[in-house]
């Protein structure tokens, strides 16, 4: 029998979001997925260097050149997005100095059409992760054509891979989360979950009609990135039953999906993944949310949750009545089964060792 020669473990260089550090505790899923692709990779044996801001944490080696905090400074608060640009340009500006000490680059920014323009820079294979959606996608059409570089792109799911990169083909690869950081709990207490970044698309203010409609308790976790939207449609329904507790660190976090009967998650955009709904999944609670992007990749409609037709409040209502039927060993299970890090990370490694035989 043959066996297979070794294939030599790699220098990879990671570019990841410049307006936030990149920690465990990080609350984007941007941010989070950098973390853990730094963390799997580096788990794998290979040499990762990470390209972020200043105070991040990571398993891989650090290069920076700036702090996030430039982005709340109150002297740019006028500028933001070219103080947004800039931080980009820096960092990336960063990694085509020293690219020649790498095998292979992985760009991980939300933002991607602030680094598209830049590819023909790079002089050895990339990988791009997509993490959401083109601003201006006519741009982009016209930017990228025959004429332009070929780009590695990779969809979180064929979801966006249809609705966010077509027609232009992608790789499609599941997020992944480190199961074991996540508790599973098979009792929780008569509570339900909303979390994420508190903005109009991730659908708090449907969470809360549905809440105040079934009278359920619903902890609120997330930043307040709209305090107009916050005061309008949020403050002024806390109370006892619906409390809101500010941002979550990934302890609070675990103990929130624990407890919790069910995640309620009324998503208004079409979501690229999802990774929320993975680690509530992952703690045993599972999720009721709109068929939207990709939630229907990630749940098992009837076994890990219920995916019900936008706009359906009812439709959720009879949902949370429903919820005992979900045994949230499935919902543990359905993470184990495909959305863990170790299997994202060994997908997007086979994905690098493909693309550097094609060199």
């Amino acid at each position: 029998m043959t066996t297979l020669p070794k294939k030599k473990k790699l220098k990879i260089a990671i570019i990841g979001p410049p307006n936030q550090v990149i920690t465990k505790n990080t609350p984007g899923g941007t941010e989070i997925f950098t973390y853990n692709l730094c963390r799997e990779l580096t788990k794998l044996g290979h040499k990762v260097t990470l390209f972020a801001s200043k105070s991040s944490k990571t398993d891989a080696r650090l290069i920076t050149n700036f702090s996030s905090r430039l982005m709340d400074n109150p002297k740019y608060t006028l500028n933001r997005t070219r103080m947004f640009m800039l931080l980009h340009l820096l960092e990336f500006s960063s990694f085509v100095q020293r690219q020649k000490q790498f095998d292979l680059v992985h760009i991980s920014v939300f933002d991607a059409q602030t680094i598209i323009p830049l590819i023909p820079m790079i002089t050895i294979p990339h990988v791009m992760t997509v993490h959401g959606p083109f601003i201006h996608k006519d741009i982009f059409h016209k930017l990228l054509g025959k004429n332009y570089p070929k780009i590695n792109f990779v969809s979180v799911s064929k979801s966006m891979a249809k609705l966010f990169l077509n027609p232009y083909p992608s790789k499609v690869i599941y997020n992944g989360i480190e199961v074991n950081d996540f508790i599973y709990k098979n009792d929780p207490e008569d509570r339900y979950l909303w979390i994420g970044r508190i903005q109009p698309e991730k659908g708090l203010k449907e969470a809360i009609e549905v809440a105040r409609a079934t009278k359920i308790n619903l902890d609120i976790y997330g930043r307040n990135r709209n305090p107009k939207y916050f005061n309008k449609y949020v403050k002024k329904y806390l109370s006892k039953k619906i409390k809101y507790h500010g941002p979550a660190t990934h302890f609070i976090k675990n103990k929130a999906y624990g407890r919790s009967k069910a995640f309620i998650f009324p998503t208004l955009w079409d979501e690229p993944f999802g990774l929320v709904v993975a680690e509530s999944m992952a703690c045993g609670t599972p999720v009721i949310t709109y068929n939207k992007g990709a939630m229907s990749e990630i749940i098992e409609s009837g076994k890990t949750g219920f995916v019900i037709n936008s706009g359906d409040t009812q439709a959720m209502i009879e949902a949370i009545k429903s919820i005992e039927s979900i045994h949230r060993s499935d919902c543990r299970k359905r993470v184990e089964d495909k959305f863990t890090l170790s299997i994202m990370g060994s997908q997007y490694e086979k994905y690098y060792y493909e693309l550097l035989e094609k060199k």
